[in-house]
């Protein structure tokens, strides 16, 4: 009986030794398999980087450069973002399109400011502003001052250099035609004013602009145009009259009689409500846009019109 007990034990043993066994060899099989399957390293960093600079088309590189550099910082990458603007801001320089350009360096220059590169800012905003001097239509020109202002006194915090851009871009408003112009120029001046804490200038110009948009006969540029001027009310932290203005917006929007360009305008006013925290009546307006959406007899308009509803509902 003894002896029939130790044989018992000594198998009890050896099989025990060999499932450890078998589980190690299985462990290592396992590993050795997954080291064979593709790994993210086309999701890396430095995988993009490098996508981005074979990328030919200047525009598109620096787009993605600044999209990279973006994702870098937010990573804490702060030597990755630093050689990812460097080079983004390299591709800005060779875009041919001066209003392009200029909205490159101004994403550059916005972006190295908030890394603490103020120098390197500076030097993208006077790129900028060179590129800015050679757009040939005024209201571009003048939008684009009042971004690059944005950056300079929101980011670089030059109050002085921002005054001097918003004058410029006042001054070229002036003389615009075109109301709905106008006032998408004024609203961009009062977010930059706003911004950087001129809450008289950023109060002035909003109200200059609201007396305009009576006169934009479109209904899609009017609710765009209202739309514009929420943000800069958001900005100035008068909720109660953006909100104004957004309904203002929606009832423009509604009017529009193209089913596509209602669900954008609509949408627009949705985005805007949820961030001034209407969020029971920005669901009401999706649920508008989509039903809106849903009449679009084009396919591809009407999965573009409702990718859209899916996407405001999706941020908000």
């Amino acid at each position: 009986m003894g002896s029939f007990l130790i044989k018992i034990f000594i198998f009890s043993a050896i099989s025990l030794r060999l499932c450890v066994y078998l589980f190690c060899i299985s462990c290592l099989f396992a590993t050795l398999v997954g080291c064979g399957k593709p790994n993210r390293a086309g999701d890396s960093f430095a995988a993009r980087y490098d996508r981005a600079l074979a990328e030919e088309n200047a525009e598109s590189r620096a787009g993605l450069l600044l999209r990279l550099a973006t994702a870098q910082h937010r990573a804490k990458d702060d030597d990755g973002a630093e050689r990812s603007l460097a080079a983004a801001a390299s591709a800005a320089g060779k875009v041919t399109d001066p209003a392009g350009r200029a909205s490159l360096f101004r994403r550059v220059a916005r972006l190295q400011a908030r890394t603490d590169h103020r120098s390197a800012a500076t030097n993208a905003v006077r790129k900028a502003h060179r590129a800015i001097q050679n757009i040939e239509q005024a209201e571009q020109r003048a939008t684009a001052l009042c971004e690059i202002a944005d950056v300079e006194g929101y980011w670089l915090k030059q109050t002085a250099a921002a005054h001097k851009s918003l004058d410029e871009a006042l001054n070229l408003a002036k003389d615009l035609d075109d109301a709905g112009g106008k006032v998408l120029v004024l609203a961009s001046a009062g977010s930059a004013y706003a911004r950087m804490g001129d809450a008289a200038d950023a109060g002035r110009v909003i109200a200059e602009a609201l007396e305009l948009v009576e006169q934009i006969d479109d209904p899609a540029g009017q609710s765009g145009a209202l739309v514009r001027v929420a943000r800069a009310q958001l900005r100035m932290s008068n909720k109660p009259a953006a909100v104004d203005s957004l309904q203002r917006a929606r009832k423009a929007a509604e009017a529009i009689t193209s089913e596509h360009r209602q669900v954008l305008k609509l949408t627009d006013v949705a985005a805007q409500l949820a961030r001034a925290g209407e969020a029971a009546e920005a669901r009401e307006v999706l649920t508008t846009a989509e039903r809106v959406a849903e009449q679009i007899k084009d396919t591809a308009l009407r999965r573009q019109a409702l990718q859209r509803v899916l996407r405001v509902r999706k941020n908000m």
